[in-house]
């Protein structure tokens, strides 16, 4: 499963999509509080689908021209998300 996150509009949106279909997607206001928000809607998204951040292939990132620093956290929260942590 593929995760987007899409800054390209003045609200950002997140879709799921398996095998070139969406099969969820949300979008909240607040490109400019995307830092405290993200995460809370990636989660509500996941669980409403029955999937977890583990489930997660690849992420891919539509850039905002509005908002530099939306884009920066987008792609720290995909290198998070693609980042594994030995015990």
């Amino acid at each position: 499963m593929n995760l987007i996150i899409d800054l390209s509009q003045d609200n950002p949106r997140l879709a799921l999509e398996e095998n070139s279909k969406t099969i969820g997607k949300c979008q909240w206001d607040g490109i400019y509080q995307l830092s405290e928000t993200i995460l809370s809607e990636l989660d509500k998204l996941l669980a409403a689908h029955g999937y977890t951040k583990k489930n997660i292939g690849e992420v891919k990132i539509v850039p905002s021209e509005k908002s530099m620093a939306g884009t920066r956290i987008a792609q720290a929260i995909a290198l998070g998300l693609k980042t594994k942590v030995e015990k």
